[in-house]
């Protein structure tokens, strides 16, 4: 008896051995499913940080983009009200275009109501071509003993007291 508990007892410790095995084998089994879900984990990591870092770099090229675009309205408002000033001035200068008789022909936003000259190039000022198709229409009057002074309306000579006569136009591409 002394021997079957001897065999029993080895065949135990076989069985004990062989269960131990199978739990290692087991362990060992698990273990390198964790380490192939570490590694899967790890990788999906570097990827997500990977994708971060493109967004973060998206997100810096966006913001200076959103710079870039302020500075252009900041520049396009700016050029926006020198546009309305330029505006204002010209009509300011349209308004006494109508009421001047003079104009720069280089120039013709340079006018005056008296002769002179263009502020900018120095050139004589001209009648306004407003002011030379009023002449072409209207008749124009002067005083045969002093032909300098014209007016636009018959009557008579300051200096002299002579009835004003019709000036006759010349160049009117007749020939006599």
């Amino acid at each position: 008896m002394k021997k079957a508990i001897i065999i029993l007892m080895a065949v135990a410790a076989s069985f004990a051995g062989m269960a131990q095995e199978s739990k290692s084998e087991k362990n060992e089994s698990k273990s390198e499913k964790n380490k192939s879900k570490t590694e899967k984990n790890k990788s999906k990591l570097e990827k997500r940080e990977s994708e971060s870092e493109k967004n973060e770099s998206e997100l810096e090229k966006n913001e200076s983009k959103t710079e870039k675009n302020k500075s252009k309205v900041e520049k396009n408002e700016s050029e926006s009200e020198k546009n309305e000033s330029k505006s204002e001035k010209n009509e300011s200068k349209t308004e006494s275009a109508q009421k001047g008789k003079y104009s720069c022909p280089m120039h013709p936003n340079e006018i005056s109501s008296k002769k002179g000259v263009c502020s900018v190039c120095g050139m004589e000022l001209t009648k306004s071509k407003k002011e030379q198709m009023k002449m072409g229409v209207m008749k124009m009057y002067s005083c045969p003993m002093h032909p300098g002074q014209t007016f636009d309306k018959p009557g008579k000579c300051a200096d002299c007291g002579m009835d004003m006569t019709v000036i006759k136009k010349k160049g009117k591409g007749k020939k006599d």
